[in-house]
C-alpha cells in the first residue's frame, strides 16, 4: 500500500506525461542507437564498394600501362613510374578487403579497413589473389629490370590472358558489396518502421487517457472561459498581458483588435503590433521601458513618468484613401506572483478625442494671439500706410496666382518664380518698414517656398501646390487685417485721415523701425544719421524707387557690413555702428550716398562665394580685376551670407537696387576699406523734381 502509494506521488498530477515522454525517450533511443550503428556499416559499405569500383579500373590500368611500355619507348620511364604507384595501390588495397589494413582512399585520404565477413565476398577475393599473385611477381620483375625484354613479354602475355577474368572478379565483388549495403539500408527502414509503430501505440494509449481526464475539466474550463470573454468583450479599453520576453499573453479584450485594427496573436511580440505604425526610435525606446519594468529595484510609480506610450500618435491608415491618425496611452501595471514579477498587465485606451479638442483648443487660442498681435501691430502703426502695404501686397499675390494658373509648362512656372523672388523680396523689406512682423515672418516663408520650388527640380501643378497655399493663406490675413483696418477707421474717424508727414521724417521713421528690428534680430548696435536736401520735391514714382533702393542698402550695411560689437572693438572702434544717408535733390542731379563704418568689401570672400556657388569658374575668376569682382554682389542669386535667413542669403537684394539704378538712369560708384567704410553713391540724372513757387534749393 506505502509502496503504492509512493509510486503514484512520482510526479503528481504529471505523472502519466512522465511515463509516456520516458517510453517515447526510451523508443526513440532505441531507433538512434540502431540508426547510428547501421548508418556507420552503410558509410563503411559506401568506401568499400567506391574502392572496388577503384579496383577495376586500377586493373585495366596496369594493363594499358603494360601495353605502353610494349609499345612506345618515348614514354618508357612515365609508364614505369604509372605502373609502379598503380600495382601498389591495387595490392594495398586487395590486401585490406582480404585481411584487413590501411589503404588509400579514393579523396586521397589514408583508411583502414576491416577484413570482408561475407562468405560470397571472400569467395570472389580468394581468387583474385591467386589470379593477382603471378601478375604482381611479373610486374615486380618488370620494374626491377625494365630493359628485360623477356620479362617484358612475359607481364604482356599475362596481363593480356588474365587481364578481364581479373576484371570480371572486381565487377562481381562490387556487385556484391552493393548487395551487403542494400540489405543493411532494408534492415535500418525495418527498425525505424517498429519504432515508429511503438511510437503510435504509445501515443494513441496516452491520447485516450488524456482525452478521458480532458472530458472532466472541458466542462469547468469552458464556463469559466465564457466569463472572461464576457468581460473581455465588454470594457471599452484594450487589456492584455506581457511576459518578460515581451510577448503577449494568450488573452486579451476585444478592444484592443477594434482600436489598432490588427489582429492580436498570443505569444507574438508585443511591441510587433506597433511596427510600421511607429518610429523605429519609438519601438526602442518602449522596449527599454517594458524591461525596466521588469527590474525589481526599479520603483514602479518612478518608472510610469519614463513611459513613451503615453500619448503616442499612430497610423492606422493601412491601405484606405484616408488617413486615420489615432493617439493612445498604453500603460503597465506590475503582476507578481510567489513574489516575482511575472507579467505586466498593459491597458490600451483611444485618446484621439481628447486630444484633437486640445489640438482644436490650442489652435484657438494661437488664432487668437495672432489675431490681437495684429490688431496691436495696427494701432502702433500708420493705418493708410498699412493700407497701402496691403494693396500691393494683394495685387502682386493675386497676380502671380493668375500667371501660374495660364502657365502649363515647366519653363512658364520657372520664370514665374525667377520674376517673383524680387518683388517678394522688395515685399519683405516693405514689411519691415511697416514694422509688421506677422508679415514680414509670412512674406519670408513665402520666399523660401518660391526658393525650395525653385531648386526642386522639374515644376508641375502638384509641386507647386504649397506656393498656391500660401498665396491663399496670406490673401486669406489680407482680407482679414483690411477688414479690421476698415472696422477701426469707422470707430475712429480720425485715423482714415491722411496725415500731412513730410517726406524726411517719414522715410527717417521707416529707416529707423527698419534698423531697430534686424539689429534686434542679428544681436547688433547701429545708429541711422539722415541727411536730405529738397527731398520732397521729388516726384512721387521717382521717390518711392529711391525708398527702395535706401531700403535694401540699408538692410545690407546692418546685415554684412556693421560688425558685432566685439569685432568693433577689436577694430577699435565703438560699440555703436554708424549708417549715414545722405539725399541731395539738385537741379540736374540727384545724389544718394549710404555709407557704413563696417567691415568693409572682403574681395576674397566674394570671389569665394561666387566660386562656392558655382556663378563662374576658377578660371573666369582669375581673370575679373576687383572692380568686377564687386560689381558681381548686384547680380542675382549671388551673396556672401553663410545661410539663408530672414535678413540675408537670398542674393536678390542688391539685385533690386540694381534694376532700381537701371530704371532712374542712375550711375553707381562704390568705395570700401577693410574694417573700415563701404559707400556707395547713385547719381541719378533723370529724376524729376517738383517745382515749389519756381525755386529749387541749391
Amino acid at each position: 500500500m506505502t509502496l503504492q502509494k509512493s509510486t503514484s506521488q512520482i510526479g503528481g498530477k504529471y505523472r502519466d506525461i512522465i511515463i509516456a515522454a520516458s517510453l517515447f525517450v526510451i523508443f526513440d533511443l532505441l531507433v538512434l542507437i540502431l540508426n547510428f550503428y547501421t548508418s556507420f556499416e552503410i558509410a563503411e559499405d559506401a568506401t568499400a564498394i567506391n574502392l572496388a569500383g577503384r579496383q577495376r579500373m586500377l586493373s585495366q590500368g596496369m594493363t594499358k600501362t603494360i601495353l605502353q611500355l610494349a609499345n612506345s619507348k618515348e614514354l618508357h620511364a612515365q609508364a614505369l613510374a604509372e605502373l609502379d604507384t598503380t600495382s601498389k595501390l591495387f595490392d594495398t588495397t586487395l590486401y585490406a578487403f582480404t585481411q584487413g589494413g590501411s589503404t588509400r582512399n579514393t579523396d586521397g585520404t589514408d583508411i583502414t579497413m576491416l577484413a570482408s565477413q561475407d562468405r560470397e565476398a571472400a569467395d570472389l577475393l580468394k581468387a583474385a589473389w591467386v589470379i593477382w599473385t603471378p601478375i604482381r611477381t611479373h610486374i615486380h620483375q618488370l620494374l626491377d629490370d625494365p630493359n628485360n625484354l623477356e620479362s617484358l613479354s612475359a607481364t604482356v602475355t599475362l596481363a593480356n590472358a588474365k587481364n578481364l577474368e581479373l576484371l570480371k572478379l572486381m565487377n562481381q565483388l562490387t556487385t556484391r558489396l552493393a548487395v551487403l549495403a542494400q540489405q543493411k539500408a532494408e534492415r535500418l527502414r525495418l527498425f525505424q518502421s517498429i519504432g515508429m509503430v511503438l511510437v503510435l501505440i504509445n501515443f494513441g494509449l496516452l491520447l485516450l487517457h488524456f482525452l478521458k481526464k480532458l472530458k472532466r475539466s472541458d466542462a469547468a474550463t469552458e464556463e469559466a472561459k465564457k466569463e472572461t470573454d464576457e468581460i473581455l468583450s465588454t470594457v471599452n479599453e484594450g487589456f492584455f498581458l506581457v511576459d518578460e520576453d515581451l510577448n503577449l499573453g494568450h488573452q486579451s479584450s476585444t478592444a484592443m483588435t477594434r482600436i489598432l485594427k490588427r489582429e492580436i496573436i498570443p505569444s507574438s511580440p508585443f511591441l510587433s503590433l506597433l511596427k510600421d505604425k511607429v518610429s523605429q526610435q519609438t519601438l526602442d525606446t518602449a522596449h527599454e521601458y517594458i524591461k525596466l519594468l521588469f527590474t525589481k529595484r526599479i520603483r514602479e510609480n518612478l518608472a510610469s513618468d519614463l513611459n513613451p506610450l503615453l500619448k503616442l500618435e499612430i497610423d492606422l491608415s493601412d491601405y484606405a484613401e484616408t488617413q486615420d491618425i489615432r493617439y493612445l496611452n498604453i500603460t503597465f501595471k506590475r503582476v507578481q506572483a510567489e513574489g516575482k514579477i511575472s507579467h505586466l498587465l498593459g491597458t490600451l485606451a483611444d485618446i484621439t478625442d481628447q486630444v484633437r479638442l486640445e489640438v482644436l483648443l490650442k489652435t484657438a487660442e494661437a488664432k487668437s494671439k495672432d489675431e490681437m498681435e495684429l490688431l496691436s501691430r495696427i494701432l502702433q502703426s500708420n493705418p493708410l500706410q498699412i493700407k497701402e502695404f496691403l494693396l500691393g501686397t494683394k495685387k502682386l499675390l493675386l497676380s502671380i496666382n493668375t500667371l501660374f494658373e495660364k502657365s502649363k509648362t515647366d519653363s512658364d512656372y520657372l520664370e514665374i518664380i525667377n520674376q517673383s523672388l524680387p518683388a517678394i523680396h522688395k515685399l519683405k523689406g516693405d514689411a519691415s518698414v511697416i514694422g509688421n512682423d506677422v508679415f514680414v515672418g509670412m512674406v519670408h516663408e513665402f520666399e523660401l517656398i518660391l526658393k525650395t520650388t525653385q531648386s526642386g527640380g522639374r515644376l508641375t501643378p502638384r509641386n507647386l501646390l504649397p506656393v498656391t497655399i500660401h498665396i491663399n493663406t496670406m490673401l486669406s490675413k489680407i482680407n482679414m487685417v483690411s477688414t479690421i483696418i476698415d472696422r477701426i477707421s469707422k470707430l475712429v474717424p480720425i485715423m482714415s485721415e491722411s496725415p500731412s508727414i513730410p517726406r524726411n521724417i517719414q522715410w527717417q521713421e521707416d529707416f529707423n523701425r527698419l534698423k531697430n528690428k534686424i539689429c534686434k534680430d542679428l544681436n547688433k548696435v547701429a545708429d541711422i544719421h539722415m541727411n536730405t536736401v529738397n527731398l520732397d520735391m521729388i516726384e512721387d514714382s521717382c521717390a518711392r524707387r529711391i525708398h527702395d533702393i535706401c531700403i535694401q542698402m540699408l538692410r545690407n550695411a546692418l546685415v554684412h557690413g556693421i560688425e558685432h560689437a566685439a569685432e568693433r572693438e577689436l577694430s577699435g572702434k565703438d560699440n555703436t555702428g554708424k549708417i549715414n544717408i545722405s539725399i541731395i535733390a539738385q537741379h540736374e542731379t540727384t545724389d544718394v550716398i549710404i555709407r557704413d563704418d563696417g567691415r568693409g568689401l572682403a574681395i576674397d570672400k566674394i570671389r569665394q562665394s561666387l566660386l562656392k556657388n558655382k556663378h563662374y569658374t576658377r578660371e573666369q575668376l582669375a581673370e575679373m580685376d576687383d572692380k568686377a569682382i564687386i560689381l558681381s554682389i548686384f547680380s542675382t542669386g549671388v551673396t556672401t551670407a553663410a545661410e539663408l535667413t530672414e535678413h540675408a542669403g537670398n542674393g536678390v537684394g542688391l539685385n533690386i537696387v540694381k534694376q532700381a539704378i537701371l530704371d532712374l538712369g542712375g550711375r553707381l560708384m562704390i568705395g570700401s576699406r577693410i574694417s573700415r567704410y563701404t559707400e556707395f553713391r547713385i547719381i541719378f540724372s533723370n529724376v524729376a523734381l517738383h517745382s515749389n513757387a519756381g525755386v529749387i534749393a541749391a
